[in-house]
């Protein structure tokens, strides 16, 4: 009886550090990079924007949803742009924003992240002001995307989720 006490006290005390130990050992974080259709061709106007999920974890189950947040981007010049929009300064999502822009030239879209300001390029991904500028950090990790007559994929992913894409 005392062994059965002990174990159950066991497994109250380290209980809620299962989970980060099971992450810690096992299970796959790995990321996969399927083409997945993001958008119809005329889906989107000039200057404006779609979130979807990108890339599909390998199991769901061990990896944070919010990490795959995404936002495909239609320049002012009719080009599109798709970047992980989870902030190199602290992994806040970074919002789309056109209208009130707030930093820059006439023209530049912007990503910000609305917990401490960073402010990314649309057109680069890279920081153009804020803490993730000031510290020199990476630009958002960018989803390669192709166009095809039946709409846009995402293709594939080039930067590390919440650490970004070197100045290189």
């Amino acid at each position: 009886m005392l062994k059965l006490i002990g174990l159950f006290s066991a497994v109250l005390a380290f209980g809620p550090f299962t989970s980060l130990l099971d992450f810690l050992l096992g299970g796959s974080t790995e990321l996969i990079m399927d083409r997945k259709k993001i958008a119809d061709i005329d889906e989107l106007d000039v200057d404006s924007y779609k979130t979807f999920s990108y890339p599909r974890p390998a199991d769901p189950a061990r990896y944070p949803g919010q990490y795959l947040a995404a936002t495909l981007v239609r320049l002012d010049n009719g080009e599109y742009r798709a970047y992980n929009t989870v902030c190199t300064h602290l992994q806040c999502i970074a919002q789309y924003k056109s209208e009130g822009k707030s930093f820059v030239e006439k023209g530049e879209q912007e990503l910000e992240c609305p917990c401490h300001g960073s402010i990314f390029s649309s057109n680069t991904g890279f920081p153009i002001a804020g803490p993730a500028f000031m510290l020199k950090l990476g630009g958002l990790p960018e989803i390669q995307i192709e166009i095809a007559e039946d709409g846009i994929y995402a293709i594939g992913l080039v930067g590390e989720i919440g650490i970004g894409r070197s100045w290189d």
